[in-house]
């Protein structure tokens, strides 16, 4: 699985035209696509449900990004300088031509791999966060709105995403599946936890302020370069719930005409980008660009909070929601 062979044989058939298309599908698994179909889903579709898929995303985010630094393995190109990037123009990271794993299951060349962390690179390979964080959000989606169609999509983006990713150069095969198997064992935990379980409802609330803040804020300070974006943003949507609860006395009831959902999505997109052009001015400013705790951590928090809280209260007072479900 983290042979070579594969991924020179699908580049032996690249052409500009389906090199395009898979830049295109591998777009589908990007932290930026991603991030505004969250805001729209929690802004402009369903709060709660939105609320929910974010805390599942960012939690695998975490996950994935554990695993990349636990296990600290080389993407194909710096095995094998042959092997093109098809995905953005880059010098090959490495002068080796190493075939990868003698064969299917075994593990990468002990000697490539010392190589390879002795180069104080941190563009690890292993487990694919494009293909992670695809298999949360669709099969999430799936989950949370139980329809079939979703899950039909999600089965079909995640293998296509995962094929682009091994195509254009980026992912050796072991690396795609890895994200799957990464992806989905968030989606199991959720199923468990949430649905078969119904922890959410037991749980005293002292234990679930300690799980939504306590838990990813240690996770932050201690090891910012790892868990800093992932615990962030979920310290910023964490407070976004209580305090839409707080303020509101229950979640915003979702019900609206398409133009009032349109304008929602909108206000939140534009109050997410606007606050983090603001805080990346601000930290250039102050000269604490380089510092990955306050950029990492603080500043994903702050943004997503402001982002998606200034977007509800300024829907409710336009007049873009029906009320409050004070019933959930």
């Amino acid at each position: 699985m983290f042979q070579t062979e594969l991924i020179l044989f699908l580049q032996s058939f690249s052409s500009d035209v389906l090199t395009s298309l898979m830049r295109t599908i591998t777009s589908f698994g990007d932290d930026k696509f991603f991030g505004i179909f969250l805001l729209i889903i929690i802004v402009g579709i369903s709060f709660k449900k939105g609320i929910f898929l974010n805390q599942m995303f960012f939690w695998g985010l975490m996950l994935n990004d554990s695993l990349k630094a636990g296990f600290k393995l080389p993407r194909p190109r710096f095995v094998n300088s042959n092997i093109q990037n098809l995905q953005f123009e880059d010098k090959p990271p490495s002068s080796l031509t190493s075939p990868g794993a003698n064969s299917f299951f075994v593990r990468l060349d002990p000697k490539v791999v010392e190589v390879f962390r002795s180069d104080g690179s941190s563009e690890y390979g292993f487990p694919s966060g494009h293909v992670s964080t695809t298999t949360v959000l669709w099969g999430g989606l799936a989950q949370v709105f139980k329809k079939r169609a979703l899950y039909m999509l999600a089965a079909v983006l995640t293998i296509f995403v995962a094929i682009s990713r091994v195509y254009l150069g980026r992912h050796f095969l072991a690396d795609v599946l890895g994200g799957i198997i990464s992806g989905g064992i968030i989606l199991l935990i959720t199923y468990l936890l949430i649905e078969r379980w119904n922890l959410q409802d037991k749980l005293p609330n002292v234990l679930r302020l300690i799980f939504m803040f306590g838990v990813p804020l240690v996770l932050g300070l201690a090891a910012p370069d790892i868990f800093g974006t992932g615990a962030g943003y979920l310290l910023g949507i964490n407070a976004v719930s209580i305090m839409v609860h707080s303020k509101y006395d229950g979640d915003p009831d979702d019900r609206a005409i398409w133009w009032k959902r349109a304008i929602r999505a909108l206000l939140g997109v534009s109050f997410f980008f606007l606050t983090m052009l603001a805080f990346d001015g601000i930290l250039e400013l102050i000269n604490l660009e380089d510092s990955t705790l306050v950029e990492d951590l603080i500043v994903k928090a702050c943004t997503i909070f402001i982002g998606v809280y200034g977007a509800v209260v300024l829907s409710f007072k336009l007049g873009l929601y029906e009320g409050v479900k004070r019933d959930s």
